[in-house]
């Protein structure tokens, strides 16, 4: 359980975190400013917040795993939509809108609900080991981002990612 929630925010909070190491080549390839790029993060961080408490209400209700299955379809799906966006418009319902909430539904709020349906005693040790995926997913991720976008390009950066979300985050959702 609490190896799964780690891996679980590993993932989604390393991959939102390491969006700053695909500004620079969106914004050298779209011609868009930097600022309208940046702003598709906001609105991330925004819906994600929103829809945290959405997802709090909902983890009362079914099992976590089905939010966390969901949310890895979704973000998966706005990183597919985002390398094909055209528009400002595009980059900010694939990344802002879709993953923000595919973000929120692998968020901490759910993993803490699964963490507190299934420990009794030491809940805060387990919630405490669980969030430590934050961090190291945030200390992953950027390097990893930013080999791929080095190597490759942004778009096979947000491939990878995408791909990697959807396997890991219903791999690690189904279980717990």
């Amino acid at each position: 359980m609490v190896l799964g929630a780690f891996l679980a925010l590993s993932l989604s909070y390393g991959v939102r975190y390491s969006f700053g190491v695909f500004v620079r080549p969106m914004f050298q390839e779209s011609g868009w400013p930097i600022s309208v790029i940046s702003t598709a993060a906001s609105i991330n961080i925004l819906v994600y917040a929103l829809t945290g408490i959405a997802c709090g209400r909902l983890a009362d209700r079914i099992a976590p795993k089905w939010i966390m299955t969901t949310g890895s379809l979704l973000t998966a799906v706005g990183f597919y939509v985002l390398i094909h966006a055209k528009s400002p418009m595009g980059l900010y319902l694939s990344y802002g809108l879709l993953c923000g909430v595919g973000h929120a539904c692998l968020g901490m709020v759910v993993c803490a609900a699964a963490i507190g349906k299934w420990f009794t005693r030491k809940r805060g040790v387990a919630l405490g080991l669980s969030s430590v995926g934050i961090g190291v997913g945030t200390m992953v991720m950027g390097p990893v981002a930013g080999y791929i976008v080095n190597a490759y390009d942004w778009r096979t950066g947000f491939v990878v990612f995408g791909a990697a979300i959807l396997a890991g985050g219903i791999l690690v959702g189904q279980g717990l």
